[in-house]
């Protein structure tokens, strides 16, 4: 199947990477049934990568319904890196909990499709992180 072609070739441009000490970090979200694969097992094991758990409210993610878009979307991730500043950067981004001003939406729909994109938020801590890791 594609995700086998896929997950072949990222696991040796990922062992090129490692072994060039480069950073590796390998997303999916948090209750995905492919996390419980034994080949995706045995990469975590072959890579020595280590779970980083945080979620999509933690980095501003909302809604997009309307009328709701004052509300966030939890969407649970899971990362496996080798960086041990970006897994311990994610684990601070966990849903700070329900109150009046932190009301989830169901992720699903059109909340779904769009929670696939990272928030601006995200996607600078992951570049603040990698330039961390390569001091630039």
């Amino acid at each position: 199947s594609l995700m086998i072609e896929l997950l072949a070739a990222f696991r040796y441009a990922a062992k090129l990477i490692r072994d060039q000490n480069g950073v590796v970090a390998f997303e999916w979200p948090r209750r995905c049934t492919y996390w419980k694969r034994p080949d995706i097992i045995h990469m975590i094991h072959e890579l020595d990568l280590t779970p980083a758990h945080f979620d999509g409210c933690g980095f501003g993610l909302r809604s997009i319904n309307k009328n709701k878009d004052h509300m966030f979307i939890k969407k649970p991730w899971t990362v496996y890196t080798n960086c041990e500043t970006l897994r311990a950067e994610l684990d601070k981004h966990v849903c700070p909990g329900v109150s009046k001003l932190h009301v989830h939406d169901q992720c699903r729909g059109s909340n779904a499709k769009g929670s696939e994109r990272y928030t601006d938020t995200m996607c600078s801590c992951i570049h603040r992180c990698f330039r961390s890791h390569y001091k630039c």
